[in-house]
């Protein structure tokens, strides 16, 4: 009896071993790609070349003009202003979209390529991906292939690269919390930190065709399941779901971040939601939502005015 006992414990610590040395590995090799693709994003947008480009000025036009004289005939170049008849001018159409040259780069690899998040002072400068469903990324990395730490992905239901207008007006980006910090591992140095946020009240996210600056708006831990639960998941066509539905999403926004800011909402904004586990109860989300800086207004943040708040997660 001792023996089988003795048998199946060997057994036990061979399997468990075999876990332990598999989880590392594929963490390894998670941070491996990451930095193999965050190496290559760097190169792409720090060795950006700017075009020149003249002003809008139509290019002269030259013809030949031949005059008679009491000599030879001889020939000489003057300037005619371009002639454009009414009747044939055409609606232009709306110009496509232009995919930048780092995501061309990564769409070559992987067609689900949707974009790049970067926050400061974290170890998130990560591609972002999207597919028809919110589970396959759960446990597969960027090449595809099973990896526990997964990829960012935008949810499925999100229009996120098509033209600005057509938009989703709440884009929602899963990830692990990852010990090593990768994925979402180090979102959670908002959760409480006053002093982080100061120090980080924006963050940049490119989808395929754009760069865009993000402030901060709010952080808060919740619950998935039980009762009342804020399901901030489904919020992603606000104006559509009408002004009701903004200024109750907007509500428990402000009434559950753990740092007020200074930060305005308006229902015709853009937000991102960052969303990630937390493990204060069962069933717990870590949640950042970001605000999208308007045009023409300044990317910076008076953050001194905000302030750390007490509230029970729920």
């Amino acid at each position: 009896m001792r023996q089988k006992i003795r048998i199946i414990s060997i057994f036990v610590i061979i399997i468990a071993t075999m876990y332990i040395v598999y989880a590392l590995y594929d963490e390894y090799e998670a941070i491996r790609l990451n930095d193999a693709l965050t190496q290559t994003y760097t190169q792409l947008t720090s060795n950006k070349t700017t075009t020149l480009v003249s002003e809008n000025v139509e290019p002269d036009v030259y013809y030949t003009v031949i005059s008679d004289g009491t000599t030879a005939n001889a020939t000489q170049s003057v300037i005619l202003e371009p002639m454009i008849s009414e009747e044939i001018i055409a609606t232009p159409e709306i110009e496509l979209p232009t995919v930048s040259q780092s995501m061309q780069v990564f769409l070559e690899q992987n067609q689900d390529t949707a974009g790049w998040l970067t926050i400061n002072n974290t170890k998130i400068n990560n591609i972002v991906v999207q597919t028809t469903d919110n589970e396959f990324y759960l446990d597969h990395n960027f090449e595809k292939k099973l990896s526990q730490p997964g990829t960012l992905f935008v949810d499925y239901r999100c229009n996120l690269n098509d033209y600005s207008y057509d938009q989703s007006k709440n884009i929602i980006i899963y990830g692990h919390k990852q010990k090593s910090g990768t994925m979402f591992g180090t979102l959670h140095n908002y959760h409480n930190n006053l002093n982080f946020y100061k120090e980080n009240p924006t963050f940049e996210f490119s989808n395929l065709y754009e760069t865009y600056t993000y402030k901060v708006l709010a952080m808060f831990v919740c619950r998935t399941t039980g009762d009342n639960v804020f399901d901030y998941h489904n919020y992603i066509n606000l104006p559509e779901q009408g002004d009701y539905c903004f200024y109750k999403w907007l509500l428990n926004v402000r009434d559950r971040s753990e740092i007020e800011t200074p930060v305005s909402a308006d229902i015709n904004d853009y937000y991102l939601t960052l969303s990630t586990c937390s493990y204060e109860k069962p069933d717990c989300r870590f949640v950042v939502i970001a605000r999208r800086v308007r045009p023409d207004e300044s990317i910076e943040v008076d953050t001194g005015t905000a302030y750390s708040r007490y509230v029970t997660i729920r």
